[in-house]
């Protein structure tokens, strides 16, 4: 998370009229301040290693994709967060950020099996697969979903004998 965040906020951010150096409102600067973290760190890490680094950002402006990998950020596990992931990946690749993806199966809650399936079914083609979540949720390894693993392992074999 590279954004100014305010928790307790009403907006889980800064204000949006607050004012930075220079004048600006907050509502100008927000992804803006993300932005150059963002590109502050993979330039730090390039420099450091001489090598291309994973980066992950959930705060982005134009010109990001050239830095790293952004989330849709903090999302919850059900059907209606689900339902909105695939238009928000669609247009974040349109606008030119192809390596993006979700949290895969909501970062709050605790999903049930069929939205747990239904979810890394999707998220099977998304360009970036993030299985996380909240450190206050029960555990989510596929395998622990019965017919979660069921499935994949019909698909596996299915397609490892084709």
């Amino acid at each position: 998370m590279n954004e100014p965040s305010v928790f307790n906020g009403p907006e889980i951010s800064m204000h949006k009229h607050n004012i930075h150096y220079g004048g600006w409102e907050h509502r100008d600067v927000h992804n803006v301040y993300g932005f150059y973290q963002f590109l502050a760190t993979s330039q730090a890490l390039t420099a450091r290693d001489n090598k291309r680094p994973f980066v992950l950002s959930r705060a982005f402006f134009a010109g990001s994709q050239r830095h790293g990998a952004i989330w849709t950020g903090d999302n919850t596990a059900d059907f209606s967060h689900l339902k909105a992931s695939v238009p928000m990946l669609l247009s974040v690749g349109v606008a030119g950020l192809a390596f993006a993806g979700a949290d895969v199966g909501g970062f709050f809650g605790n999903p049930n099996p069929e939205l747990f399936t239904r979810w890394y079914e999707l998220g099977a083609f998304q360009p970036f697969f993030r299985g996380h979540a909240h450190l206050d949720t029960r555990r989510r390894e596929p395998w622990l979903f019965v017919r979660f693993f069921f499935f994949f392992f019909l698909v596996f074999f299915f397609f490892w004998h084709i």
